[in-house]
């Protein structure tokens, strides 16, 4: 008989253990689920202030590249604000036609309320022409080349936008 109380007292011990292990990983567990959580709750403050500071940082770069959308009418009145500057402009794109007494900087107009300015564009548009467009640019000064009477050459300053991009509306 003493052999089963020693045998039911060792059950009981380890029960014992077993419940206080039970209780220590329960509250420890209790206890990394609040860390976890707070860890978590860090993690999404972090993200969102890596999320708002991406969004302005973008708003940034896309504001420093933002081209000035302006009218022509309001561009070729005043040239010397936008001198430099890139530029948006819409309206209708023709090809410039020359004889060869006149030499120009750029290759095609846009006409939009009865005003035009000056577009050089590097590639070839001419699919575009009579469409109505978008032109991204630089303003620059150029200069009107036209052979005399007399002939000597006479240079008149003209404004038009070096093309960057043009794209059809």
């Amino acid at each position: 008989m003493q052999k089963e109380n020693v045998i039911i007292a060792g059950m009981a011990i380890i029960v014992l253990c077993v419940i206080i292990t039970a209780f220590w990983v329960t509250s420890s567990m209790s206890s990394i689920t609040e860390e976890l959580k707070k860890l978590e709750e860090e993690y999404n403050s972090t993200s969102y202030e890596i999320a708002e500071l991406r969004k302005e940082i973008t708003a940034f770069v896309y504001i420093a590249k933002n081209p000035i959308l302006v009218n022509v009418s309001e561009l070729v009145s005043n040239p010397d604000v936008y001198q430099g500057k890139l530029v948006a402009v819409v309206g209708e794109l023709h090809v410039v036609f020359t004889i060869p007494e006149v030499s120009l900087p750029y290759n095609f107009v846009v006409v939009s309320e009865g005003f035009q300015v000056g577009v050089d564009v590097k590639t070839n548009f001419e699919g575009l022409k009579g469409s109505e467009v978008l032109v991204i640019g630089y303003l620059v000064k150029g200069a009107k080349k036209t052979l005399g009477m007399n002939g000597l050459v006479n240079a008149e300053t003209v404004w038009y936008i070096e093309a960057t991009e043009v794209r059809k509306l």
